[in-house]
Parts: C-alpha cells; structure tokens; sequence
C-alpha cells in the first residue's frame, strides 16, 4: 500500500494562498479522500470485480462451509492507494459479498446481514479469481454538499459550522485544483456516504449514518421544535461519522445500492465481523 499525505498536501497548499492556519485546519476536519475504483485501465489493477473466488480452505473452514453467497469484489491490499481516512490492511486481500435482493427483503436489519460479508484473505494465501475484470484505482477528494451552498440555504447547524470559514469557496475551489475529479467511482472505498452532507432544511437524505444520528437522539427529541430537533441529529450525525467510515458503497445493480460500513476502531483491529451492511432500493 503506498501511503500519501493528502491532507498534508492540502494544508500547505491553503496556507500558500494566505489563508489563517486555524481555518485551514478547521476546513481539513471536513475533507475526506476516498478511492474510486474502476474498470477502465490506469496503472496497476488493484482488484478484481465480479467472477468466482477461489477460497483457501481454512478461509472455508472460518465461514462455515464453501460461501454461496454473491461475490462483489476482491482487493489486493498491497496495491491500494493508502489515505488517512481509512485504515486498511497494508497487505492480504479484502473480499466482498452480497446477496442484494435477499439483504433488501429480510425482516431486520439485523437480518439482512446474513446476507452480507467482508472477508480479509492473508497474503500467503494464494487468493486467486476465476472470471471478472480488472479494477484501478483513483484517490478522490469528498466534502460535505453543503460547505459551498450560500448561506441562506444552510441549516441552523451549518451556519454555525462556516462562521469561521470566510475563505470557504476559496478552499472548496482550491480541493477541485489540486484533485480534479474525472469518470465514476464503481466501487468507492472510504469517503462519505452517499448524499451524507445533503442534511438541509427539508432535504433530508436517509443515510445509514443519519438514522444512527436519529436513533442516538430518539430519547432527547420530545418536546423539540423542528428546527431543534434538526440542529441536534446534525450534530449527532458529526461524533456519528467520526466512529464510522464507509468501507465500500457500490451499484449492485441497476437499482440497489449496497454500502458496508464499519467503526473506525474496528476496521484498524480488521474485526471485519463488526461490517455493518446496508442495501437500499432506489425506486
């Protein structure tokens, strides 16, 4: 894995342009990178998509049996870009899996994540695929929806959030410079959830990270005004995401989405038995 200061890159950047280390500072705590990965060919592929693991048989063993369910992807770990936001293994392989239409009709969330699993693979292993393509990888820079917005579109909660960023557009302008964003991400690793910073005024995107925020308040809401109750899940949404990250979101097919996520404590101690998935219909 070949590790990169992004973060470092775009503070000195900030601060080249005069702009006041506290708000720099300040503006890095919203910035998140993320790796998009692909099937269109740049560079080293870093995985695989689609086709059929071959499984060593202790990796079997670990999982009950020979593994039925839908194969998503495979990770050479090795081959990733590293970024702060996301503790990967520095070696191995990650593999993902999931069976979409069963996960989206289970009774309970709970439920559904017998149809979901994230699997690391060591690297002595001999992982090997049968079929798919090849994936390459792309480091991306993310910023919540509403850092650019003009001020009279934001939340209560949001404004408070700019009030010591005078130099915001600059910034945001400064992030499209120096990571010119280019095609999609099929597969994206870390970042934000889906619409995660979409959460304004009557816009409210139901991400996995969102409702945690609405259920963590759920006993403290009683007797809020509306607008109460929004500035508090904002605020819950932030300690939220500061303990979880999104360890894959993809399409998996035209019309369900299935993102794995993941406290950030975990994922550096590789409890991968702790990826909580989550499948959404989009029609």
């Amino acid at each position: 894995m070949i590790a990169m200061d992004f973060h470092g890159h775009f503070r000195r950047s900030a601060l080249e342009l005069g702009i006041p280390e506290d708000e720099v500072g300040k503006f890095d705590q919203l910035l998140r990178f993320e790796i998009w990965s692909g099937g269109e060919p740049h560079g080293t592929p870093v995985g695989r998509r689609g086709g059929r693991p071959r499984l060593p048989e202790d990796v079997e063993r670990q999982l009950g049996g020979p593994w039925e369910l839908p194969f998503v992807a495979s990770y050479d770990c090795a081959a990733l870009p590293g970024i702060d936001d996301l503790a990967l293994p520095s070696d191995g392989s990650l593999l993902f899996f999931l069976d979409h239409e069963e996960a989206v009709e289970a009774d309970s969330e709970e439920d559904a994540q017998r149809y979901a699993r994230v699997v690391y693979v060591p690297a002595e292993s001999g992982l090997s695929v049968d079929g798919g393509y090849d994936l390459f990888a792309t480091v991306q820079p993310e910023l919540p929806h509403w850092v650019d917005m003009d001020e009279e579109e934001l939340s209560g909660y949001q404004r408070q959030q700019v009030l010591d960023l005078p130099h915001r557009s600059e910034l945001v302008a400064l992030v499209g410079r120096l990571w010119p964003k280019s095609g999609q991400g099929e597969i994206r690793l870390g970042g934000y959830s889906g619409h995660i910073g979409a959460l304004s005024g009557k816009n409210v995107y139901a991400t996995p990270e969102i409702e945690m925020a609405w259920k963590n308040i759920k006993d403290r809401k009683a007797g809020m005004t509306p607008d109460e109750a929004m500035f508090c899940v904002e605020e819950e949404l932030q300690q939220v995401m500061r303990e979880w990250t999104p360890l894959a979101q993809f399409r998996a097919d035209y019309v369900h989405v299935g993102r794995f996520l993941i406290r950030r404590e975990d994922l550096a101690a590789r409890r991968l038995d702790k990826v909580f998935s989550v499948t959404e219909f989009l029609e």
